[in-house]
């Protein structure tokens, strides 16, 4: 397989695993995931990726162990945030501005899970709105278009949703 059939590959199994993780099918997730979950928290092994497929699976990781974690760990929501933050800090490197937002909510979703405070939570949301509005910008230019959408799957019906 070569390299460029490999990221298709990752990212491909990154997409279907959100959509996986947004329907509530979490064991179905984590064996889409394949190689790249190690388990709740665990950081999977992206050094050798590019940063976007790396952020991307950081992203998939910290969202469901986020879930998982939730019924099962009492430090589960903090590894996820390290997760969710280490994705958040790669997409803002590369101003990938949906991957932001969408980072950003899953941060909010474990700062809740976790029972911070109100404030903490509302600011994580906060900030997710303000890219949410670029998102259904860029999604109207899409759609205006008929251009392909360069985000997951799950982003682009929020953001069709948006519009």
């Amino acid at each position: 397989m070569s390299l460029a059939e490999l990221i298709q590959d990752l990212l491909a199994r990154c997409d279907e695993a959100a959509e996986l993780i947004y329907a509530g099918q979490y064991e179905e997730a984590r064996e889409r995931l394949g190689e790249l979950w190690q388990g709740v928290g665990v950081r999977p092994q992206v050094a050798s990726y590019p940063p976007e497929i790396a952020a991307e699976a950081l992203l998939r990781c910290g969202s469901l162990s986020g879930f998982l974690g939730h019924a099962q760990a009492k430090d589960a929501q903090e590894k996820a945030k390290d997760l969710l933050t280490e994705a958040l800090h790669i997409f803002q490197t590369l101003n990938l501005k949906t991957k932001v937002s969408e980072a950003q909510y899953e941060l909010g979703v474990c700062y809740w899970r976790a029972g911070a405070d109100a404030d903490l939570v509302e600011d994580q949301a906060a900030k997710a709105r303000l890219y949410a509005k670029d998102m259904r910008i860029a999604a109207q230019t899409l759609a205006d278009h008929e251009g392909p959408a360069p985000v997951s799957a799950a982003v682009q019906q929020l953001a069709t949703a948006l519009v």
